[in-house]
């Protein structure tokens, strides 16, 4: 046990570094005061219960002190942040979306594909006219465009080009609800070096069947499309559909689309009618189309007589979302060639 002396040193460190860190107060020391004066004289103790005591006061003293130190010190520490358990993974940020009326996806042919419809916000405003791009959606056979625009006067045009110029193809354009534009290129963009396709889009407006003229000018907005992927679905080798030989040069599906181009020899655009090419499903009901176009293979600069007999054909149809098989029926002069698909669920 350690001697009076080296207690005595000790307590009196513990009382030095009480009083630096809880310094005294004159109310304080007046409420001590107070309460001395109060106590009741009863005579003197004797030597050993007072050593008793006097020991027992040291303790508490020394163990109140010490638990006021610790808590001081615990106080001026700095508090580390929590952080989350190893099993606990934050959860990735979502792709953004579009949030866009019914009305315009099912304008586009986009109902089964909404969560690709990708959300923009570009404004542009001459005079009082207001036109804003407000979502797109782009795969390798479709550009697709929406717009918002007030007052709601006059008829839409838009011309788009990618890096390397107009994306010359067919086309169409629908309204959604009233105000909004849908308009749709059966065309993908052309991909530049950073994966994407960076498109050019010029927005202005035509004279509409309410007789009200549309202010004069063009909305120009620039936008970069990542583009849905597509898979390549079997086509059959060149074969010969009467008159006409047939090559298929594209069939696959995007999500959006079931896609069809091929060139037809010996067969001229205005032989190509609304029968001559459909895709059915199972129960024979006809897909959906979305686009459809019979041109020259050859530019007009070099038509001729034995250019003018080649047609290339490019055709597209909504892929339904729950898949399954379809048969593409191609009726030329000399009969029919059906092609059975199989397309998996979106």
């Amino acid at each position: 046990m350690p001697r009076n002396q080296e207690l005595e040193t000790r307590l009196r460190e513990v009382a030095d570094e009480f009083d630096r860190g809880f310094p005294a107060t004159p109310q304080l020391n007046r409420m001590i005061l107070l309460r001395v004066d109060r106590q009741p004289q009863t005579g003197r103790r004797s030597g050993r219960r007072l050593v008793a005591e006097l020991a027992l006061t040291g303790l508490l003293l020394v163990g109140g002190v010490a638990l006021a130190v610790t808590m001081a010190h615990t106080r001026s520490l700095p508090t580390a942040p929590l952080q989350p358990a190893a099993s606990v993974k934050p959860s990735a940020t979502p792709a953004p979306q579009a949030s866009l009326p019914d009305e315009d996806l099912r304008a586009a042919g986009l109902t089964n594909v909404a969560a690709l419809v990708m959300p923009e916000d570009q404004q542009g405003q001459i005079g009082v006219q207001t036109i804003r791009l407000i979502g797109s959606y782009a795969d390798p056979a479709r550009t697709v465009l929406f717009f918002r625009y007030a007052p709601n006067v006059g008829t839409p045009r838009v011309r788009v080009s990618d890096a390397q110029g107009p994306l010359n193809a067919g086309g169409s354009g629908n309204g959604g609800i009233a105000g909004d534009y849908v308009t749709a290129v059966d065309a993908g963009a052309r991909v530049s070096e950073d994966g994407l396709g960076h498109l050019a889009v010029i927005f202005s407006l035509m004279p509409g069947p309410n007789a009200v003229p549309p202010p004069p000018g063009e909305w120009r907005f620039s936008l970069a499309v990542k583009l849905q992927p597509a898979t390549a679905l079997p086509a059959p080798t060149p074969f010969a559909l009467g008159k006409w030989n047939v090559t298929v040069e594209k069939l696959e599906a995007t999500p959006a689309v079931i896609h069809f181009q091929a060139m037809l020899a010996g067969a001229t655009p205005d032989a190509i009618q609304m029968s001559t090419l459909d895709l059915v499903d199972a129960s024979g009901r006809s897909l959906r189309e979305m686009g459809g176009e019979a041109s020259l293979t050859a530019p007009k600069t070099q038509s001729n007589a034995s250019t003018d007999n080649n047609t290339r054909v490019d055709y597209q149809w909504m892929r339904p979302a729950a898949g399954g098989t379809y048969q593409l029926r191609i009726q030329g002069p000399g009969g029919t060639r059906t092609i059975v698909l199989t397309v998996a669920p979106i």
